[in-house]
C-alpha cells in the first residue's frame, strides 16, 4: 500500500513534508500514521498551512529553477538517473501558448520526440555546472528533455528548413471518411412502473430509475466512489423489477441502411427491439470498447419514424441507460429534436465535418493528392494548412512517415518520397468528445466529469448541440529546398 512504501522510505532515512495528518488507511480509520509521524517525529515535517517555500528548501530543490516563464499552465516533473535526469514540460492550457527558460544541473540536453520516437540534441547554454534551456509549448503541447551528466555525441540538431519553394499537385484533392458515420441518441422516453416519462436525457432516465429502487441520490455510479464492493454489493434486485427505454429517430430520403448497425453498451442486460422486431447482438463484435455490443439492422429500419426499445426484466446495479449508436453510410442534418438520418453526399470535400453530416464523428478523414517529384530537389516539407483534429498520420506511398500534431504543423517527409509521381495522404483523428458528449453544457474543452451530463431539461435541435468542429479547412501542401553548403544542423 501507498502507507507501506511511505513508512519504509522513512524507516530507511528518508524525510517527508506531509501538510495533513490522515486518520485512514485503505478507508478504515486507524492511528497508524499518527504513530509513524510520532516515531519519527525528527524526519517529517508537518507546517499548518501550504507554504511552497517549504518546498524550496527541500534537498535538491537548488539543481532546478525556471528563470522565467509565461503563458499557458506548466506542469512539469523531474526524475533522476545514475547518469543525468528526465524533465517533462506540459501545458495544460488547450487556448494559451507558454514560453519560459529553466536551470538545471548538468552537461548536455537531448530532446525525446515522444510522437516519432526520436532522439536528437536540444540547444542549450553552459552555466558554471548547470545549463540553460529555453523552451515554448503551443496549447496542450509537451517536451521530454534527457540531461546527461556529460557531453553527448552523435545527435544533431533537428533539421531547418531555409529556402523552401512550393511544389504543384499533380492531381486534385480526394477525400475519404474512412469508417462508418455514427448517429448518437442520447434521449429516449423511460417506461417505469406504470408511468412513461418522455424525451428524457440517459443522464436523468438513469437516476430516476435509481430513485425508484430506493438510491436517494440517483445513479451510485455518478453519484459516489464504491469502497471495495459496496455499491455492486447492491445487486440483490428481485424479478419483475426491470424497465424500457424508448428511444425514436426519423431517416428522410430512403438512404442505404442495409449494412447499418445498431450499438448499445452491456448488451447481455436488455432485451432489444427494432420496430417490433427482435436483434440479438453479433457474437464476438464490439465497437469502441468490448461492452459495446453490435446488432444488424438489417431491413427493419425503414424510410421514416424508427422506434428501438430496450427492455430489462430484472434490475440491475450495472442497468445504466446510456446512449445508443446507429452506424452506417449516411449523412446527419438538424431536426427539431436531435437528428434526422439522410443519404450520404456523392462526395465529401474540405472542411468542417459537421456541416457535411458528420457532426458526432470520431474517427479518420483522409484527403489525398499526388505529386511528382523530378530530382532537383534534395528536402520536402509538407505542411498543414488550417485543419482541426487531435493530430494528422501522413502516409506517402502507402507508408507512415510520421504524424502532426503541434505548431508548426509540418512533417519532414525526404525519406519517403522517390522520383516519379508520389502519392500522398493526410488523415485527420477527431475525437471522442463529438461521440460521448458532454453535448448540453458549455464546459471546457478536454474536461470531463458527470455533472457535466447533469441537468438538461430539454430535447434539443442538432443544431444546438456542443460539437467540436474538425477537418482540413483548406488545403495541404508540400514544399521543397535544395541542399546548400549550409550546416543545416546549425
Amino acid at each position: 500500500s501507498t502507507f507501506g512504501f511511505i513508512e519504509e522510505f522513512i524507516a530507511a532515512g528518508g524525510n517527508l513534508i506531509a501538510f495533513a495528518l490522515p486518520d485512514r488507511v485503505d478507508g478504515i480509520k486507524t492511528t497508524a500514521i499518527k504513530d509513524l509521524f510520532q516515531k519519527y517525529s525528527d524526519r517529517i515535517n508537518l507546517p499548518d498551512s501550504l507554504d511552497i517555500s517549504i518546498l524550496k528548501e527541500m534537498p535538491g530543490s537548488n539543481n532546478f529553477s525556471f528563470i522565467t516563464l509565461s503563458g499557458g499552465d506548466v506542469y512539469h516533473h523531474r526524475r533522476e538517473l545514475t547518469d543525468g535526469r528526465l524533465v517533462f514540460l506540459a501545458n495544460s492550457s488547450l487556448e494559451e501558448a507558454s514560453a519560459g527558460i529553466f536551470m538545471i544541473t548538468g552537461c548536455d540536453a537531448l530532446e525525446m520526440n515522444t510522437l516519432t520516437g526520436k532522439v536528437v540534441n536540444y540547444r542549450e547554454t553552459e552555466n558554471g555546472d548547470k545549463i540553460v534551456i529555453n523552451f515554448d509549448l503551443p496549447p496542450a503541447g509537451s517536451l521530454l528533455l534527457f540531461v546527461s551528466d556529460r557531453k553527448m555525441t552523435g545527435y544533431d540538431l533537428p533539421e531547418k528548413f531555409l529556402n523552401l519553394s512550393p511544389l504543384p499537385s499533380a492531381s486534385d484533392i480526394s477525400v475519404r471518411r474512412d469508417k462508418p458515420n455514427v448517429l448518437t441518441i442520447d434521449f429516449c422516453d423511460l417506461i417505469l412502473g406504470n408511468e412513461t416519462f418522455r424525451n428524457l436525457h440517459t443522464y436523468a432516465a438513469t437516476d430516476k430509475t435509481f430513485k425508484y429502487h430506493g438510491f436517494i441520490n440517483g445513479n451510485p455510479w455518478s453519484t459516489s466512489v464504491q469502497f471495495r464492493t459496496e455499491t455492486v454489493d447492491c445487486d440483490t434486485f428481485g424479478l419483475n423489477t426491470g424497465f424500457t427505454s424508448v428511444w425514436h429517430f426519423k431517416t428522410e430520403g430512403e438512404p442505404d441502411l442495409s449494412d447499418a448497425r445498431l450499438v448499445i453498451e452491456r448488451p447481455w442486460l436488455w432485451k432489444v427491439m427494432i420496430n417490433g422486431n427482435k436483434v440479438t447482438a453479433e457474437a464476438g463484435k464490439w465497437w469502441f470498447d468490448k461492452d459495446f455490443g453490435v446488432y444488424k439492422c438489417n431491413s427493419y429500419i425503414r424510410n421514416g419514424e424508427n422506434t428501438i426499445t430496450v427492455s430489462s426484466e430484472q434490475m440491475s446495479i450495472h442497468a445504466e441507460i446510456e446512449p445508443i449508436y446507429i452506424l452506417g453510410n449516411f449523412s446527419l442534418k438538424s431536426a427539431a429534436r436531435g437528428w434526422i438520418i439522410t443519404p450520404p453526399p456523392s462526395g465529401y470535400t474540405t472542411g468542417s465535418w459537421k456541416e457535411q453530416g458528420m457532426p458526432f464523428y470520431p474517427d479518420r478523414i483522409s484527403y489525398t493528392k499526388e505529386f511528382e517529384v523530378t530530382g532537383e530537389y534534395d528536402n520536402y516539407l509538407l505542411k498543414l494548412g488550417n485543419w482541426k483534429g487531435t493530430i494528422a498520420e501522413v502516409i506517402v506511398n502507402g507508408n507512415s512517415a510520421g504524424v502532426i500534431a503541434y505548431p508548426p504543423y509540418s512533417l519532414d517527409i525526404s525519406d519517403h518520397l522517390s522520383t516519379g509521381r508520389n502519392t500522398i495522404e493526410v488523415k485527420i483523428v477527431g475525437s471522442n468528445k463529438n461521440l460521448l458528449g458532454p453535448f448540453h453544457s458549455k464546459a471546457r474543452p478536454g474536461l470531463a466529469a458527470p455533472g457535466y451530463w447533469r441537468g438538461v431539461t430539454g430535447y434539443p435541435r442538432g443544431d444546438e448541440y456542443n460539437i467540436t468542429d474538425y477537418g482540413l479547412m483548406d488545403d495541404f501542401y508540400l514544399f521543397a529546398e535544395k541542399n546548400t553548403s549550409q550546416d543545416l544542423h546549425e
